[in-house]
């Protein structure tokens, strides 16, 4: 059960890789004690894969929903709220500028969208450069 490459593989059903992930399981007077720890996603933030549900009285219950956003606010593990952002893209760019200088690559991107030639709508009037509706 606390073997980091089980751990890992069910892990990896709600938290897309890659993420630090450290287990150390010990003896301590007869008990078994597991120290497991998740480290900060390299992108800032994690978005959940799937539903993280278990069952209680013969009920599911729902802890957390697919593209959930969770962070931490002092020792609990919250939704995101609207406040946290500045916190997950300062982190992001942090990250961003630790790789650069030391002159690995970035772990993400923004993703990549095709580009095609905006059409300038039949509403704007002529001229040299876009408009303020451009």
């Amino acid at each position: 059960m606390f073997d980091e490459a089980t751990l890992r593989a069910k892990l990896a059903k709600w938290i897309p890789e890659p993420f630090d992930l450290k287990v150390g399981v010990h003896h301590h007077d007869g008990n078994l004690l597991a120290v497991v720890y998740v480290g900060p996603s390299p992108e800032g933030c994690c978005i959940f894969r799937a539903d993280g549900q278990y069952e209680k009285n013969g009920k599911q219950v729902t802890v957390f929903r697919a593209s959930d956003v969770f962070v931490r606010h002092g020792t609990a593990s919250e939704r995101a709220q609207q406040h946290d952002l500045g916190r997950i893209f300062a982190r992001a760019a942090q990250r961003w500028a630790e790789q650069e200088g030391s002159g690995s690559r970035p772990t993400w991107s923004a993703p990549s969208r095709p580009s095609r030639p905006r059409r300038r709508p039949s509403s704007c009037p002529p001229s040299s450069g876009p408009c303020w509706r451009c």
